[in-house]
């Protein structure tokens, strides 16, 4: 089934958004041949490698290796993130595992809970949304609807067709047959931002749902307006232990889940973060010092906004980390803590400071994938263009 029919009728606009990724994923990841042509792309993309190095090597051409360098550097690093995407198929169904056995279904939430599930996560979908359909449209900007260019692509391969002594129209079939394999980006931000997606709605949902049952805790229990109707019922105060051991419990499969994630997006992260510094570099090279055609500078621009979309996924993911269990403590000042007696008390103090422990996304212990990277790379890319754009006048 095709991932499109799957979103289109398969999941409709209202779907819950956890669900509808958790489909896309496993439908392109577990797929032999998807997988099969994940290989191909990676061969392909290394094949370019090698190319553009021996052409360097031979002509020692700066231009030659300023125009085509960004693209081929970023194809390969997402070619080798699909790879490990690719590896990691059985880690991701053990993920899938872990959510399905020990994550609370959304159906239990209340309806405070899911009018802030509503809210927080409902634009997350359509962000992810925009970025694969950013990621497909994009492939048809690089090349010229006028006909196939060799000096006016961001491919080594369409370089070396240039270069081959064989019939033009056979040059063109073979562009056209090779064309889907030179856009391994748009393919690592669709898989990877699906599953970044489906794992930080995941992770939302549940830090949501237990914020709104330690605000609730007392909520059915209170049937007078004596505090000490509560504290002295042993009964009530069984029910309260019993949910404060529910979200302690529920708080360490958090946690055990976002050391999960750590180990499975350490490594991977880092070629969006190379892709992103990569393409900025180049698309200021050629728009102040290189004079190039306008359809190759939109191209480079497009792939760096997909490259930012994904590592802005990455950044929040990494957010979701730090800052839903902190929402979680600033619920805890406002639950109705008085209503417990000293033994309830005591764990509720054990479950505030479980709180206090800190799980950051780290891409390969260089980074700190947070909101504020996010904000550190804009600021530094708007200076550096400032700073050109005024020597340049």
């Amino acid at each position: 089934m095709n991932i499109f029919e799957l979103v289109l009728f398969h999941a409709p606009i209202k779907a819950n958004i956890c669900t509808t990724t958790e489909r896309m994923v496993r439908l392109m990841v577990e797929n032999r041949l998807k997988l099969c042509i994940i290989l191909m792309t990676f061969v392909f993309s290394s094949g370019q490698m090698v190319w553009f190095f021996y052409r360097w090597y031979n002509n020692h051409d700066m231009e030659y290796a300023c125009n085509y360098a960004p693209i081929l550097f970023t194809c390969f690093f997402a070619a080798i993130s699909i790879i490990q995407v690719a590896l990691k198929h059985s880690h991701f169904r053990k993920s899938i595992a872990f959510i399905r056995e020990n994550f609370w279904s959304q159906d239990l939430a209340t309806e405070e809970a899911r009018n802030e599930m509503s809210d927080k996560i409902g634009y997350i979908k359509l962000l992810n949304v925009s970025t694969v359909s950013l990621t497909a449209i994009a492939a048809f900007v690089f090349m010229p609807f006028n006909g196939i260019h060799y000096n006016q692509t961001l491919f080594p391969f369409m370089d070396f067709l240039g270069n081959l002594d064989m019939p033009e129209g056979l040059k063109k079939c073979l562009a056209i047959l090779i064309y889907p394999l030179m856009f391994p980006t748009t393919y690592c931000v669709a898989i990877l931002g699906v599953a970044l997606c489906f794992y930080a709605c995941n992770f939302k949902a549940q830090a949501i749902m237990i914020k709104w049952l330690i605000l609730d805790i007392t909520k059915d229990l209170e049937t007078s307006n004596n505090q000490f109707d509560i504290l002295d019922d042993i009964k009530r105060q069984e029910i309260i232990k019993n949910r404060l051991i529910t979200c302690i419990k529920h708080h360490n499969k958090l946690c055990r889940f976002a050391k999960l994630m750590q180990g499975y997006f350490y490594y991977t992260m880092i070629w969006h973060v190379l892709g992103v510094i990569t393409l900025s570099a180049s698309i200021i090279y050629m728009i102040f010092f290189q004079n190039t055609t306008p359809s190759n500078q939109l191209a480079i621009f497009l792939e760096c906004i997909i490259l930012a979309f994904g590592t802005y996924m990455y950044c929040f993911m990494g957010e979701s980390f730090q800052g839903q269990f902190e929402d979680v403590f600033d619920a805890t000042k406002e639950a109705k803590w008085y209503y417990f007696n000293v033994k309830n008390r005591k764990l509720f103090s054990i479950f505030i400071m479980n709180l206090r422990r800190s799980y950051k996304l780290d891409c390969a212990g260089i980074f700190c994938m947070n909101l504020e990277l996010t904000i550190w790379i804009l600021n530094k890319i708007f200076a550096l263009v400032s700073v050109l754009t005024a020597m340049k006048e």
